[in-house]
């Protein structure tokens, strides 16, 4: 059975009103939201990489009115730079706390850092997306960019949703547990 819960994510699992948790036990609510919030800070940075490149991919093939035509390339190599750094630290993290050489309130700073500057990237994604429709409202050129960057951003909001949650139980449950976070 332990074997097979890590592979789900706990929310699906795991009932805390049914279970005591306190520290060294088995079950413990920390230890179990600890590595189900790395995966899914880990899936939302592997999607925002995936979404980045097949939109520097559609985008090469369009025009756009300058100075767009710099800033929109740039933005989305920014947001491919963002996701594949936060990969790397990500890819780090969990052998650094399976070691113990960090603990969970660590890990949560680590977190928190990486979810804020994903969601500043995806936040200027949102206004690039609208600065995208005013241009096209004068220049048609650019509604099929301001399509491929709103509807690309708004995947990449939905996906990072389930990574901000993840990050809150975390931050709740160390609360409860009275873990310094």
């Amino acid at each position: 059975m332990d074997r097979l819960l890590p592979e789900k994510p706990a929310t699906e699992w795991f009932q805390a009103e049914d279970v005591s948790v306190t520290r060294g036990t088995k079950v413990n609510e920390v230890a179990t939201l600890l590595p189900a919030a790395m995966a899914a800070v880990t899936e939302c940075a592997a999607r925002m990489s995936t979404e980045a490149t097949q939109l520097q991919e559609r985008l090469r093939t369009l025009r756009l009115s300058e100075p767009l035509a710099e800033e929109v390339p740039a933005l989305v190599l920014a947001l491919d730079a963002e996701a594949v750094g936060a990969l790397g630290v990500l890819k780090e993290l969990r052998p650094a706390t399976e070691s113990g050489y960090l603990n969970a309130a660590d890990v949560l700073r680590v977190l928190t850092e990486i979810d804020a500057r994903m969601m500043g990237t995806l936040s200027s994604l949102v206004d690039l997306s609208g600065r995208l429709e005013k241009a096209a409202e004068v220049d048609e050129r650019c509604e099929p960019a301001f399509v491929l960057v709103i509807e690309a951003a708004g995947r990449l909001l939905e996906g990072f949703k389930p990574a901000q949650a993840a990050t809150r139980s975390l931050r709740d449950a160390m609360a409860r547990a009275g873990h310094g976070a």
